[in-house]
């Protein structure tokens, strides 16, 4: 008898832990599965008119955002859905004020896209459209902006865009288009005029074919020096 009972305490302690071994697995796995999907690979406490905000960035897995911002509250005032490979904290719009810029990994270098701080709401506020301006310059004591973008021939084909931010939106209003492959009618530096949503042709420096080296000095100066022309 007594043989018997040690043998049914030995069954039924063996049956629980036999039991609870699956129990156990799922919980391991259920775990990493949450640890993948929600891993966290960067995190930044920002300042701005003296209101703090924690940046987090996500590495992707089955989220429906990259990127989320937290007041000091820890309430999320933004989430980002379009998967990021970095973000940047500068200064965009030179206005005092930190933002926060988005950049990808993408066939087309420089796109990016940028939080700005909205000063009047505490909260930052993405800028629409600004994809289609790659690698975007301010243009120095002025509220205008450039870009860059490779338009093909390896290069020797390009375009540069004048454009501005009004509500938080791009509005573009002249450009810059060089074209030096060679299969082109005309070769040379185009410069254009957005009018009635637009390009009007206004200027045309010939130059032979091939690669123009001095094109990032000439988009510069010339911007610099002429971009008040294109808001009239």
């Amino acid at each position: 008898m007594k043989f018997l009972i040690i043998s049914f305490f030995f069954l039924l302690f063996s049956c629980r832990n036999e039991n609870s071994k699956p129990n156990d697995i799922d919980s391991k796995k259920i775990s990493n599965e949450i640890k993948t999907q929600f891993k966290e690979i960067k995190r930044d406490t920002l300042i701005v008119n003296n209101l703090k905000f924690v940046i987090k960035q996500f590495k992707e897995g089955n989220l429906d955002f990259s990127l989320v911002i937290l007041n000091e509250k820890f309430d999320t005032i933004y989430k980002h859905n379009d998967f990021i490979d970095e973000y940047k904290i500068i200064d965009f719009n030179n206005d005092g004020y930190q933002d926060i810029e988005l950049d990808y990994i993408t066939n087309v270098p420089g796109i990016v896209d940028v939080l700005l701080f909205d000063l009047a709401s505490g909260k930052f506020q993405i800028i629409e459209e600004l994809g289609n301006y790659p690698s975007p310059i301010k243009i120095k004591k002025s509220e205008y902006y450039y870009s860059y973008e490779r338009a093909g021939c390896a290069d020797y084909n390009w375009e540069s865009n004048l454009f501005y931010i009004s509500d938080y939106k791009c509005v573009k209003i002249g450009n810059i288009t060089g074209k030096g492959c060679g299969y082109e009618k005309r070769n040379g530096i185009f410069i254009n005029k957005i009018v009635n949503n637009k390009e009007v042709e206004i200027n045309w420096i010939k130059r032979d074919t091939g690669y123009y080296e001095d094109k990032w000095e000439f988009i510069e100066k010339y911007w610099t020096k002429n971009h008040l022309k294109f808001t009239k």
